[in-house]
């Protein structure tokens, strides 16, 4: 069996089960943020290191990562074993969870609060083979500047696994490389499902190849309130102000019936909180007239409607903060 693991049948078999759907290649490049290229050096992803130092080799037909700071190479799993600092059916769960190999639900430790000295590099890849990502170690000024703008800390981005969007490489061509005046941020859905947000851009804002629910991961088990909202800039602003919320991937898209049955089985309340424009009425109606989910809107004074100057809850927060808004949202 690759890897060279003895142990239980059931992990034998997750293992497998693991390599018959990605490669090891996959793997590495997927947590190691490296393309596989056994010519090449680079600094480790799994610790604070300034010259680039690792490898990797194949050795009897077995992808392995040399970190030569270190006294033996790692397969692919150890590699994840690593990062996670866990056992190796936790990492094997991990990757099973990622990858999509399993229905199972894993909650895996946070990298960025392990007591270690080790960090990811954190370069991915999309799903499609003709499509790479690689993302900046961490957020530019310009992204801060930006997440903070509409209250968004930097701790809640890195919760909804959003990060700083470096390159795009298509059909191995560059179409994008990080600038200060055309930054994007990176939204990491799970595997390689992926949404790159262009927010200075005038024209092509978003680059997406998933139809997963944005914030359906990071909600809480159970609660009061559930908003359903228009996107995932809106999702981490309720968050700020306490509100669990998700949002599908456009407003004209409706939630199937089994998920909406299951939010409702969770949350005591659950409602809609789209724009008040006529995209976001005609999406509020539809889950009103399919699920009887009641709408909530920020209006503009149209139809004799208070006008509360902003658009939704991000362009609110960012004109009247995040204290204003935890003040409208409980006092409605």
């Amino acid at each position: 069996m690759y890897g060279g693991h003895t142990g239980l049948s059931v992990i034998d078999n997750l293992r497998d089960k693991i390599l018959l759907k990605v490669s090891p290649e996959e793997i590495f490049e997927y947590y190691l943020g490296e393309c596989v290229d056994t010519k090449k050096k680079f600094c480790s992803p799994l610790r604070h290191d300034k010259h680039p130092t690792c490898t990797f080799t194949y050795r009897n037909n077995k992808l392995l990562f040399r970190d030569w700071a270190e006294s033996v190479p790692y397969d692919c799993f150890e590699v994840v074993k690593q990062l996670y600092q866990c056992d190796y059916r936790t990492a094997l769960n991990i990757i099973a969870n990622d990858f999509g190999v399993t229905s199972s639900v894993i909650t895996k430790p946070d990298v960025n609060n392990l007591n270690r000295t080790r960090k990811p590099k954190g370069n991915r890849e999309t799903e499609g083979s003709r499509i790479r990502i690689k993302r900046n170690n961490e957020f530019q000024p310009s992204d801060i500047q930006y997440l903070n703008s509409f209250g968004i800390s930097i701790r809640t981005a890195k919760f909804f696994r959003v990060y700083s969007c470096y390159k795009i490489w298509i059909n191995n061509k560059v179409i994008y490389q990080y600038s200060d005046n055309n930054p994007a941020l990176l939204y990491h859905f799970g595997g390689y499902n992926y949404k790159i947000y262009f927010y200075k851009s005038s024209s092509s804002r978003f680059l997406c190849n998933t139809n997963r629910i944005q914030g359906y991961a990071q909600l809480p088990s159970h609660g009061e309130y559930c908003i359903i909202t228009k996107s995932l800039k809106d999702v981490m602003v309720l968050y700020e102000a306490g509100i669990p919320a998700i949002a599908p991937q456009s407003e004209n898209v409706l939630l199937d019936k089994g998920t909406v049955e299951e939010l409702k089985s969770r949350f005591t309340n659950v409602y809609t909180l789209f724009d008040f424009d006529r995209a976001g009425i005609t999406g509020a109606n539809k889950y009103r007239k399919a699920f009887n989910i009641q709408p909530f809107f920020l209006t503009n004074g149209r139809f004799s409607t208070h006008d509360y100057q902003a658009k939704d809850v991000a362009e609110f927060t960012s004109m009247f903060g995040i204290e204003s808004l935890k003040q409208l949202i409980y006092e409605s």
